[in-house]
């Protein structure tokens, strides 16, 4: 380990005093510039490179994305209306522009190029190309037609372009959205939102046409533990109930109906009296806030049970029901006569079966669901089933050290150092190899963590990066890292067109000035040739005025 100080590579003051209160300090001069390759250009992949660029004075990025468009789960994943939370795309296109950074779209690793191919023409190679799959429930009846995961729901809402998901039938009272996360809140919000709140999103026009034709008047978030697990933040929980009760009719007075099932729950599992008063003071201090507003929210909801007032509008109320301890066991399909076993996957959804679990152990997150054998199952009626259970990331390489177990790359420490000893035998000159974000420790955390995680594991690089270049002084004759140059006349032989930086900023500006005719702050192109047609527009133009 070292501490680093150059003009030209300086690490951050706070590991320059890490260091040198171990009495180790180093005088570093490259002998050459560096040149790292980071997979993907989500945030984790921003943070990151932001940070090497900040400290490495010398140091020369490339991010490889398979879409023609950067900023992952900023694009793709946060929710059209959450607008608040996409403004970091000002951070990283601050970080693209820097003119040691180069973005290069339209490029899989793995199928493009590979990733051996990678660690031969850069000194250095991060994952960070995010959690792509979503975890199955394992129950029969999950691959019926009305049974969708998350991740294309998401991916269908903001005009994810590679998603082959056709629109959701709507045509149901009640959806079953099954997980407690914070995606799952996104799903049920879209789903319960007026089509005025969104309009002024970044939602396509195509995704609002259906959502305005939309029968859906309740989502029932199922959760196989209790309100103490929720994996679910304040803030996404505190936006739902300031939803609207009514979808097409203003009602300023009344929000959205949350309803806690069974009924009684949060007593049974957080206590009365003194009992939840000891409870509460507990928990750290993000939970119990969260905890004490599911609390007030209950109370309100138990005040307006009591007063039954008449309600002309009654029918057309939406609701959110939160129903613990329950776990699916199977989705069935509708009666129909005429259903084969080659058609099954072709009816609908009629209903989910729920399982009731009970908590095991001390009060807290780590408590477990057990199943309870005496309680017969439960018929939750619904047309339409999200599985909303979690992300995990994927092999994309058949070189890359992977845990299958836990769907991450197999990283030798927190830091994300991956090991690569059982490749170093048959590469004559591989690259450092290191894993960040969803990719090294699954789909966990915010933006602000993820912040945290991609500067570490950055960290961990510019030490390395520095190891390096004292063990390469033993070697004179050390050629600098070709980077992209190489990679470049690769893709070319194998007729990959990558897309750069200012390709994006021509579908941006493309996507903005369409959104900017209907109100709206973009409207996305949802399609690859549409994404790759808006990019190459230049170089069209270029041959035609030839």
């Amino acid at each position: 380990m070292f501490s680093v100080k150059s003009l030209g590579f300086c690490i951050a003051t706070r590991l320059g005093h890490r260091l040198a209160a171990c009495g180790v300090t180093w005088n570093f001069h490259p002998i050459r510039s560096q040149h790292v390759c980071i997979v993907g250009s989500g945030p984790s992949a921003f943070y990151a490179a932001q940070y090497l660029l900040k400290y490495h004075k010398e140091l020369r990025v490339d991010i490889l994305e398979k879409l023609p468009t950067p900023f992952g789960l900023v694009r793709y994943g946060v929710a059209p209306d959450h607008q608040d939370v996409k403004n970091v795309i000002s951070t990283f296109t601050q970080v693209a522009e820097n003119p040691r950074l180069q973005y290069w779209g339209n490029v899989t690793v793995g199928k493009d190029v590979k990733l051996r191919e990678l660690r031969e023409a850069y000194d250095a190679v991060l994952l960070a190309y995010g959690a792509s799959l979503d975890k199955w429930m394992n129950i029969e009846g999950e691959d019926l037609r009305g049974v969708l995961s998350a991740k294309d729901f998401v991916g269908w809402y903001n005009g994810f372009p590679p998603s082959s998901m056709s629109a959701p039938d709507l045509d149901c009272e009640t959806v079953a959205v099954v997980g407690m996360g914070n995606v799952a809140l996104d799903v049920a919000r879209i789903l319960l939102s007026p089509i005025e709140r969104l309009g002024a999103t970044d939602i396509p026009e195509s995704v609002l046409a259906v959502l305005s034709t939309s029968r859906v008047r309740r989502v029932v978030v199922v959760g196989r533990r209790g309100p103490l697990q929720v994996a679910f933040t304040l803030k996404e929980f505190r936006e739902l109930t300031q939803l609207p009760s009514l979808r097409h009719i203003r009602d300023p007075d009344k929000s959205l109906s949350i309803k806690f099932t069974p009924s009684g729950v949060l007593d049974a599992v957080l206590g009365t009296g003194s009992n939840l008063e000891q409870l509460i003071e507990s928990l750290p201090r993000p939970r119990r806030r969260l905890t004490q507003f599911l609390l007030s929210v209950d109370a309100a909801q138990q005040q307006c049970t009591l007063k039954r007032d008449v309600d002309e509008n009654a029918q057309h109320r939406l609701s959110c029901e939160f129903r613990f301890l329950r776990s699916p066991v199977r989705v069935l399909s509708s009666p129909n006569s005429n259903t084969t076993p080659s058609s099954i996957s072709a009816s609908r959804v009629a209903a989910l079966e729920l399982a009731v679990n009970r908590l095991e152990g001390p009060a807290g997150n780590n408590q477990r669901a057990v199943r309870d054998p005496q309680a017969p199952l439960e018929r939750l009626e619904c047309g339409l089933v999200i599985r909303s259970i979690g992300y995990r990331s994927l092999r994309i390489d058949d070189d890359l050290p992977f845990d299958e177990a836990r769907g991450v790359v197999a990283c030798l420490d927190k830091l994300g150092r991956v090991d690569v000893s059982a490749l170093t035998a048959k590469e004559p000159a591989p690259a450092l190899l290191y894993a960040s974000g969803w990719s090294k420790r699954g789909p966990i955390g915010v933006l602000v963590e993820t912040s945290t995680d991609a500067r570490l594991t950055a960290e961990a690089m510019l030490l390395d990066l520095a190891e390096l270049d004292q063990q390469r002084r033993l070697w004179p004759s050390a050629s600098v890292a070709p980077g992209f140059d190489r990679i470049q006349e690769l893709l070319r032989q194998r007729g990959v067109k990558p897309v750069t930086f200012a390709d994006w900023q021509r579908i941006d500006c493309a996507e903005k000035a369409a959104g900017e005719i209907v109100g709206k702050p973009r409207e996305k192109f949802t399609s690859l040739s549409a994404l790759l047609q808006v990019a190459f527009m230049k170089a069209k133009e270029d041959r035609r005025s030839k």
